[in-house]
């Protein structure tokens, strides 16, 4: 039977997670098959050095126009190609109805269609009647929503998905690429920064600010800043995506010379490499754990953490990662104890948190659990 298995990936940022290594395992295990496999991007992604990346090693991506209207053409022109057996796989909600509704109009054996969620569920009432239609009424349609977290599932549960469609998947973490980090890494990390090699480095990823829980973790600092017993201690804060609203606050808190505020990176590992604690302070995320902290552990940085329950499926399996209460003072407080850690402890944490993450969030399990949803669903459509 020839199958052909597209991922329809409505992002174009300059580092979209861990999502290019996860295509990239699924792009290779659907080549393994004996399948055709390739990947489409919105027109955002065009100049991104990722996607010349992908081609120059063998993949097939192509970009597509960035709107409905494109994502619809696009879906048309993937199913009407053929084969029968095409499998739509998207991410990022741009082509999620679309690829639904084409599907609806094709022949049958319809193509199977799986839904990916990533990221946790806006909560306002014009996006949560949004999402009920879209959910109760079109995604009852497709073969299956993924999602990396059971928290995330509950959400999707509650706009209206059949609870037997939603299925858990937790992502996989190129744990090469996320390797335990050395002395050395950590050095050319902060020469590479121009951070000094004596400063106490925090990490905070705030490209949703308000949900990444950004106000928290530098109202926290200036805690730590402000403690006496810590005054000097050469606090320095790196801010990856928090902008303007990271420069404002930090402004009005007088911590402004403390925090440097990073554009988005492609190469976050040498992020990880500098920080000795990275502050997942979230109010609320969408992977067990999420990208961040996964990445994090995976690096052998230690990770402070808001007591969600994503966050908690990371601190219950590894002491490398310690949960705190949505309060400053709270945050403020783990953070100060894990940096009072001794060096010995410090480095089997690091040690422990990497171990788990290779072990039980590698790309394989994940692989394999994502092609037996999708060979479940060609034998189910008669493909």
């Amino acid at each position: 039977m020839r199958v052909k298995l597209a991922w329809l990936m409505a992002y174009g940022g300059p580092y979209p997670g861990s999502s290019i290594p996860l295509l990239r395992a699924a792009l290779g295990a659907a080549e393994e098959r004996g399948w055709e496999a390739m990947a489409v991007f919105g027109e955002e992604a065009r100049h991104r050095p990722w996607l010349a990346e992908l081609r120059s090693d063998g993949y097939r991506a192509e970009v597509t126009e960035a709107s409905w209207r494109g994502a619809g053409r696009c879906a048309a022109e993937l199913v009407d190609a053929g084969p029968p057996a095409t499998i739509l796989h998207t991410h990022y909600s741009r082509f999620d109805v679309p690829a639904a509704l084409r599907s609806l109009r094709a022949p049958r054996p319809r193509p199977p269609v799986f839904w990916h969620v990533r990221t946790a569920l806006k909560t306002s009432v014009a996006v949560r009647a949004k999402g009920a239609a879209k959910f109760g009424a079109v995604g009852r349609t497709v073969d299956g929503i993924f999602t990396p977290s059971t928290d995330l599932r509950r959400q999707v549960i509650q706009r209206g998905a059949r609870a037997a469609d939603v299925h858990v998947l937790p992502h996989g973490l190129d744990t090469e690429r996320f390797s335990l980090a050395t002395i050395e890494d950590r050095h050319a990390a902060r020469r590479e920064l121009g951070l000094d090699e004596q400063a106490t480095v925090l990490l905070h990823f705030g490209w949703d600010w308000h949900r990444k829980g950004g106000d928290l973790m530098l109202e926290a600092v200036r805690l730590l800043i402000d403690d006496p017993d810590r005054a000097t201690n050469g606090i320095t804060v790196l801010s990856s995506q928090g902008g303007d609203q990271a420069r404002e606050l930090a402004s009005r808190l007088g911590i402004a010379d403390r925090v440097r505020v990073l554009p988005a990176t492609d190469r976050v590992e040498t992020l990880y490499a500098a920080a000795d604690v990275m502050l997942a302070t979230s109010r609320a995320e969408g992977g067990m754990p999420p990208f961040a902290v996964a990445e994090a552990l995976s690096r052998g940085t230690a990770v402070v953490a808001t007591d969600i329950p994503d966050h908690a499926f990371a601190a219950e399996r590894t002491p490398a990662c310690r949960l705190a209460p949505h309060s400053p003072p709270a945050i403020a407080a783990v953070v100060g104890e894990t940096l009072a850690r001794p060096d010995e402890q410090v480095g089997e944490e690091a040690e422990l948190g990497h171990a788990w993450i290779v072990r039980e969030k590698g790309m394989a399990a994940w692989v394999a659990g994502m092609f037996g949803y999708y060979e479940e669903a060609l034998a189910r459509r008669g493909h």
